[in-house]
């Protein structure tokens, strides 16, 4: 829409981008422009900006240029465009950048503080009107009492659910890019904080070798009678597990810490976007050793994945009879059982994440 660029923000220092929220203004508008680019691979259509060489440099010489100091960075701008994916595709926020969505906005200010406001007062003055006159003639106010009260809640109501919708769409990410581009002098709901966020913080967990030692006759039996009564009767069963239906357990879910962002961001800045499967890692701690290359070469990353996260479940066992380690040991130990049981936790319950195609993760998974 119109003919406003990255460039031209990002280069941009004055205005809405020369005050204190400059920088994090320029992540939005950043994040806005990385949303249209996700809306056109969700649609099908082509991106040749991402086979540039400066949509390269964009990411590992801007956004991860500093990774020690300011890796928090590349994760905003990633959540704030899933954000704006979010909004696009279910909920009413973007109406903002409709072709009369300032006008409905302008409308909507209108109706707050003056069409809702005269209905209440209206209606209280008819309620306070009835009130005071005689009960014999009750054809002054032909509602009554009830019916006037009636409209005063039902008005309020309304008045309520606009109040909060407007509030919404002022506070959000879409209204901070709309005013910050377009109407910058008009825009003062940039400090407003948002009512509802859109992340827990949290990343799922599944450990495939405790959920197969989790398994138990008890438990199969009830899952195969759950499933029984799910034939006759549309409900989800409570129990996943069954002698024909194994399933696996519910999974878990772990704050995302920030040692685990870091050491996702540190890996991806070292390998310059040109990811190795593993290769890297096993040439690195199997010096003067044969290297097991066959763990990162198969037909498809489903495959590689799940040889991996076994590997590291391994690891962690091992781990526990090991009475003490060093501080920076636990870390990478720590991070390597959580990023792997993340990886166990797409294939088991969100395959359509992953590269290949979902049945075929899932029956790889389920083997």
């Amino acid at each position: 829409r119109g003919h406003i660029t990255v460039s031209m923000v990002w280069s941009s220092s004055s205005g809405p981008f020369g005050g204190s929220e400059g920088p994090r203004l320029k992540e939005l508008c950043l994040s806005f422009a990385l949303f249209q680019l996700l809306r056109r691979r969700f649609f099908g259509a082509d991106c040749p900006e991402a086979k540039l060489q400066k949509t390269h440099d964009l990411v590992f010489k801007g956004f991860l240029l500093d990774v020690e100091r300011n890796y928090e960075a590349a994760y905003r701008i990633i959540e704030t465009e899933l954000a704006f994916t979010y909004d696009h595709f279910f909920s009413t926020t973007h109406s903002l950048f409709s072709a009369h969505g300032t006008i409905n906005f302008f409308l909507s200010i209108f109706c707050v503080a003056v069409i809702y406001p005269s209905g209440i007062v209206t209606l209280i003055k008819d309620l306070l009107r009835y009130k005071h006159e005689s009960l014999s003639s009750p054809s002054r106010v032909p509602w009554g009492r009830t019916g006037i009260l009636t409209g005063v809640v039902l008005v309020m109501l309304s008045f309520a659910l606009e109040l909060l919708q407007l509030y919404v769409l002022i506070s959000s990410d879409w209204a901070k890019v709309e005013f910050a581009c377009r109407l910058p002098g008009l825009y003062f709901g940039k400090n407003l904080p948002q009512l509802f966020g859109y992340w827990q913080n949290k990343i799922g967990q599944h450990s495939l070798i405790k959920d197969l030692h989790g398994k138990s006759f008890i438990a199969d039996l009830v899952g195969s009678l759950s499933y029984l009564f799910q034939s006759f009767h549309s409900y989800t069963s409570a129990f996943p597990r069954g002698f024909e239906h194994r399933g696996v357990k519910k999974a878990d879910r772990i704050p995302l810490t920030d040692t685990v962002k870091l050491a996702i961001a540190r890996t991806l800045k070292e390998s310059n976007g040109q990811l190795s499967c593993g290769v890297s890692s096993l040439r690195q701690n199997f010096q003067g050793e044969e290297i097991p290359l066959w763990a990162c070469n198969h037909e498809t990353p489903a495959r590689t994945m799940l040889i991996w996260h076994v590997a590291t479940e391994y690891c962690v066992i091992a781990q526990c009879k090991i009475a003490e380690l060093e501080t920076l040991v636990l870390n990478h130990h720590t991070v390597a059982q959580e990023i792997s049981s993340y990886c166990a936790y797409l294939m088991a319950f969100v395959p359509e994440l992953l590269p290949d195609h979902p049945l075929e993760t899932t029956n790889c998974f389920m083997k």
